[in-house]
């Protein structure tokens, strides 16, 4: 599985709502809701706060730059986060 995401320094679900919503704009169709009706999971890596949305298809560097660039002009200035095209080995 292929996966968008976000990683934060504090937990914001505000901030999860607004790289949710972004996502979904590019990426549309390409985001896959599971069977628990889940389209986006938080989890902790160490002191890191993740928000992954689940992709049908392959994440082109292209859908990653306009994510991350949308972001950057949404997201407060000084907030330092992450985005990755990450996928389960």
């Amino acid at each position: 599985m292929m996966y968008i995401r976000l990683c934060l320094p504090k937990m914001d679900h505000a901030l999860a709502k607004i790289f949710f919503k972004t996502a979904k704009k590019i990426y549309g169709d390409k985001i896959i809701v599971d069977n628990d009706n889940t389209a986006m999971r938080y989890h902790k890596i160490e002191d890191t706060h993740c928000y992954d949305i689940l992709l049908g298809e392959h994440s082109t560097p292209k859908d990653s730059h306009n994510l991350s660039k949308k972001l950057d002009s949404v997201f407060p200035d000084e907030l330092n986060f992450e985005i990755e095209v990450t996928q389960d080995s």
